[in-house]
């Protein structure tokens, strides 16, 4: 009952499916096109600890197992991109899912993603 109650408190802006095929889709039901498996795995990851923050590093260590921190960092930093556009592109804001700092990301479900 009171989880019913927080979301009814809070506007939902997106979805999120990890079970099966990695899917999103934003509010109003417009999906989120997830440009390849790199960026549905950033997406799995965040979603596996939704609303902690990530450190770039461990991320980097899940979804880049074989690369070194320089390629991994360049790596990680363009599949984020690629999340934050396609969000965009699916009519959602990118920094109402994604925060970041130089060191950890974060899914935001404080604004409503679940």
């Amino acid at each position: 009952m009171q989880e019913a109650q927080i979301m009814n408190d809070i506007a939902v802006r997106g979805r999120i499916n990890v079970f099966g095929e990695i899917s999103a889709q934003v509010s109003g039901g417009s999906q989120i096109v997830l440009p390849g498996t790199r960026t549905q795995e950033l997406l799995a990851a965040l979603s596996a600890e939704a609303n902690a923050s990530i450190r770039r590093d461990r991320l980097i260590e899940w979804i880049w197992p074989e690369s070194n921190e320089r390629n991994g960092r360049k790596a990680l930093n363009t599949e984020l991109w690629r999340l934050r556009k396609s969000i965009k592109h699916a009519g959602g804001e990118p920094e109402d899912w994604i925060s970041s700092t130089a060191e950890a990301l974060k899914l935001r479900t404080d604004s409503g993603i679940i």
